[in-house]
């Protein structure tokens, strides 16, 4: 004996109020490829801060969320990126974090 209509319509708001209630991630066609996302919050007056005019929201993550940061450089800008690679790493096992920095030249 299948289950009445009614049953039905109830698993299903209950499926879409549980997606709803998700974090809500975003991502542009251009980042498609990335193997990361974007946690997009709602922001309260109050948690708006801002740095040179631009928003941000002050979030702390867990250290050991962190697997990795990517320095990007452009075309002649090696030296350069690893060199802060290299200062980045160094500041983050002082602090603990057990993060992998890499150096990737960026593409347009």
């Amino acid at each position: 004996m299948s289950a009445p209509p009614i049953n039905n319509l109830i698993e299903f708001l209950m499926m879409e109020m549980d997606i709803m209630a998700k974090v809500i991630c975003l991502k542009e066609q251009k980042w498609s490829e990335e193997r990361e996302w974007r946690k997009v919050f709602e922001l309260k007056k109050d948690e708006i801060h801002y740095h040179e005019g631009k928003p941000y929201m002050k979030y702390y993550l867990d250290k050991d969320l962190l697997t990795g940061i990517t320095v990007f450089y452009e075309n002649g800008g090696s030296a350069e990126a690893q060199e802060d690679a290299g200062k980045i790493e160094k500041y983050l096992l002082e602090r603990g974090y057990n993060a992998k920095v890499r150096t990737e030249m960026f593409v347009r």
